[in-house]
């Protein structure tokens, strides 16, 4: 249900991400074979995109080995998939925010629950 209420607020995601005044196209992903899933695709007219990952936690999320393994190979699928060739930032979007962790330092931004009421 978070997921849906953060799709459901995408133009506050934008504009936290400082998307505002750029063009973009927003959807969710599914691969052909249901290998991967992306929750969000912000896809931006400036040759860049947020791929988000949207995780609903109590307190601060804790990106473990695994659940980073499954977002690098989500986003590789989804590059091989679409033959999209753009830069990308991974995001994530979890209501406390993200732990710091040696894994959470490989995404790109990190968005909680304050930027979608904003």
């Amino acid at each position: 249900s978070f997921e849906r209420i953060c799709l459901s607020h995408i133009e506050n995601i934008k504009k936290s991400l400082g998307l505002q005044v750029i063009s973009t196209d927003c959807y969710s992903w599914r691969s052909a074979e249901n290998a991967a899933q992306i929750d969000l695709v912000v896809e931006r007219a400036d040759g860049m995109m947020n791929i988000c990952e949207i995780k609903y936690s109590d307190s601060p999320y804790v990106l473990t080995k695994s659940e980073f393994g499954k977002i690098l190979n989500r986003k590789a699928v989804f590059l091989s998939e679409t033959g999209i060739n753009k830069g990308v930032y991974l995001t994530m979007i979890s209501p406390m925010g993200v732990k710091k962790n040696q894994y959470s330092a490989s995404i790109d931004m990190t968005l909680n629950l304050d930027c979608l009421f904003d």
